[in-house]
């Protein structure tokens, strides 16, 4: 068992965790859907969790919760050093805690992780732990949940199966001390199609990875980090980080001594895009601005404007350690966040949960035996959505306008999770309507993505764009759609018989009310002329009404059309001047 005087640990992992690879390929959704739409988000990496949020997003840490302790000396709990909470498949929180002198529990709390749990001793598994149980992380794969938990020289797999309520079996993994040598943090991490974990050494400054190939439960290989001397120093905590395709870890060194200031230190190990190179680049990027002091955790917080890491000190303190350039390989500055209410050694790292649409963190305290909650480290916005297994987030979006949709994959694990993030424009309508130009008719208004055109209501093939060549007399109509919205506009088309096009023009002439019950008003105020004949077309091109006025300068002119007697619809009408003015205009009957 760890000296509980000279080595203190506060394995608080504060990951509101984002860790990157900003694509907004990653998102599978329409860029532009109609207001009213209801739109599904798919996400493409294979995560446990999913968090969805259609709304800005602030990911600064200027207040941190505070903490809820626990069943101070309850639940059985001994010397609680790992604890690792899920969902089950039932959407029960169930938490797997490693027990420093040897030992698990099963802690089911059912729907409400801030409730009693019920308590399952499961024991050493017939002496297959031992003495320093440390790290623990559960994962599901393929439907099948496994714990790994580090203990002493073994790391130990737990089986069990389709739900972590099962009774797991036990099976251990002997490795030579180099590959294990007083293990702290233990974490398991999906790579290609298998499994890749990885280890905190800190008995022989160093960490491991075990490549367990594409089977969770084969034996894996081992291959030690160590970086040289002076790149590890006590190494305990760690967090993987992704950005764009290169993978990252971050270490966190609790180095020797004790006290304020100058103690311990952070390492970057740059893998590239392979996370199973032998040659990865190990460099110790020191103490940023000198506010470390015996580090246990690192937290690598990101989303698509901010990157930055948390790390927490021996003496509660969390430390941001911000990037410049918002990349992990910028350069460092640190800001001290001040201490959490948290009563100081031997606190082990924590777990990640969600509940309520907020983002909450489990821990356990090896000195008083006690679980801690940090309660509301980040809470989603009003349009959101939590999701536990690989399936999409369906919203109704009613109102128009342009929503930053971010996915967080993997929130607070150490895994290395990933923060997807795309632009959804709402259009709240489309409006469009056919002009004449020349010998040539076009869409105008509203761009859309596909126009459909039709004469006297029959299909023009091959008709596709915001303009059309008229093949001869008759009504033409085009739809035109954009992102679901929906527009169409008709229009009365006349060739002269010399061959050249009659031009009508839509000023002069107003039609009140419009739309209409069928009577309507048609104000010829505008025209200059002694004559015009009004003729009303259907959506067919048949005329219908047509009506010939004497018109006087000065006077108000008005026709009053009647069309009570015909169908709902769309129809034209032409003003004709005998001067040789010509005018056009639509009227909706409903």
């Amino acid at each position: 068992m760890e000296n509980i005087t000279d080595m203190r640990k506060i394995y608080l992992t504060l990951l509101l965790g984002l860790s990157l690879s900003f694509a907004s390929a990653q998102i599978s959704s329409p860029d532009s859907v109609c207001k009213g739409a209801t739109v599904n988000f798919n996400p493409v990496p294979t995560a446990a969790n999913y968090a969805w949020a259609l709304d800005t997003i602030d990911i600064s840490p200027t207040v941190l919760a505070g903490v809820k302790k626990l069943y101070v000396g309850g639940l059985g709990l001994g010397l609680p050093m790992g604890i690792s909470m899920n969902q089950d498949g039932n959407g029960d929180y169930i938490a797997i805690v490693a027990q420093n002198q040897g030992g698990v529990l099963r802690l089911n709390y059912g729907s409400d992780p801030y409730g009693i749990p019920a308590v399952a001793i499961l024991g050493t598994f017939g002496g297959k732990f031992t003495d320093t149980s440390h790290g623990v992380d559960v994962v599901n794969d393929n439907g099948n949940w496994y714990g790994f938990i580090a203990n002493n020289k073994k790391l130990i797999r737990l089986d069990f199966g389709t739900s972590l309520s099962n009774a797991p079996t036990a099976t251990v993994m002997n490795f030579t001390s180099g590959d294990m040598n007083y293990p702290y943090q233990f974490t398991m991490v999906r790579y290609n199609s298998g499994w890749v974990g990885f280890v905190a050494n800190r008995g022989s400054n160093s960490i491991t990875r075990f490549d367990f190939g594409t089977s969770i439960t084969s034996t894996p290989t081992t291959y030690s980090l160590s970086g040289g001397f002076g790149t590890f120093s006590s190494p305990i905590g760690f967090s993987l980080y992704k950005e764009g395709a290169n993978w990252f870890m971050i270490v966190a060194n609790r180095g020797g001594g004790g006290g304020p200031g100058g103690s311990g230190s952070l390492t970057r190990i740059q893998f590239q895009s392979d996370l199973l190179t032998t040659t990865p680049t190990i460099n110790n990027i020191g103490n940023p601005s000198n506010k470390l002091s015996n580090p246990r955790t690192v937290s690598i917080i990101a989303d698509c404007n901010q990157m930055y890491a948390l790390v927490t000190n021996e003496n509660s303190h969390t430390v941001q350690v911000n990037f410049s350039g918002n990349s992990i390989m910028g350069s460092t500055s640190s800001v001290d966040l001040g201490k959490l209410n948290i009563d100081g050694s031997n606190i082990s790292f924590i777990t990640p949960f969600w509940f309520t649409g907020r983002l909450s963190f489990m821990g356990s305290s090896v000195d008083d035996s006690s679980l801690y909650i940090l309660d509301n480290v980040y809470s989603l916005p009003t349009i959101s959505a939590v999701n536990n297994s690989n399936v999409s987030f369906t919203q109704t979006l009613p109102n128009s306008g342009t929503y930053d949709v971010t996915m967080h994959a993997d929130q607070g694990k150490a895994c290395g999770p990933v923060a997807s993030c795309k632009k959804l424009v709402v259009i709240g309508s489309i409006n469009i309507a056919i002009k004449q130009y020349g010998n040539v008719l076009k869409a105008t208004g509203s761009q859309c993505d596909v126009y459909v055109w039709k004469l006297n209501g029959v299909l023009l093939p091959g008709s596709t764009s915001d303009t059309v060549m008229p093949s001869g007399d008759g009504i033409y109509s085009v739809l035109g759609t954009k992102a679901g919205c929906a527009s169409l506009s008709t229009y009365q088309y006349f060739a002269s018989t010399n061959g050249i096009e009659t031009l009508y023009g839509d000023a002069g002439i107003n039609i009140y009310p419009n739309p209409s019950d069928g009577l309507f008003n048609i104000d010829l105020s505008g025209v200059d002329a002694q004559k015009a004949t009004v003729t009303c077309y259907n959506m067919i091109g048949s005329v219908i009404s047509n009506e010939t006025l004497e018109l006087q300068n000065g006077n108000k002119n008005i026709a009053v059309v009647n069309l009570n007697n015909f169908p709902k619809g769309i129809y034209q009408i032409k003003v004709n001047t005998n001067n040789g003015k010509k005018y056009t205009k639509q009227v909706t009957l409903q």
